[in-house]
């Protein structure tokens, strides 16, 4: 996921038995690494959700959508949203987008995701 290589992305889950919620030893599910990464390739993310429809973007203390934040990955945080992530979950250390895990959050950035959810 995170080198952005689709076709190795696109055989992985073809395989039904592909695990798309498996852990690396950094703690990280694909997902997280989808979110950390704003130069992942839109294909990839796109890859993922096709053939993984049910992944719970809310899932793992609702990290995916923080660590978008964090990484001002904003489109992927508009992705997110539509597909489902709360904007009021939080992390296992009582964190959320507004409060805590982020160090300074960029309120413009919250503004921008906020509007593409409203309008």
């Amino acid at each position: 996921m995170r080198l952005s290589n689709l076709l190795c992305a696109e055989f992985l889950l073809s395989i039904p038995e592909t695990d798309a919620t498996l852990i690396n030893f950094c703690g990280q599910q694909p997902l997280h690494v989808l979110a950390n990464h704003p130069h992942t390739e839109e294909g990839i993310r796109d890859c993922f959700f096709d053939r993984r429809p049910d992944i719970d973007v809310n899932a793992v203390d609702a990290a995916a959508l923080m660590l978008a934040f964090a990484a001002k990955n904003i489109d992927f945080c508009i992705y997110l949203l539509a597909k489902g992530a709360s904007l009021g979950n939080v992390n296992f250390d009582n964190w959320s987008i507004f409060a805590g895990g982020v160090t300074s959050p960029d309120f413009r950035q919250l503004k921008r995701i906020l509007g593409q959810i409203i309008f």
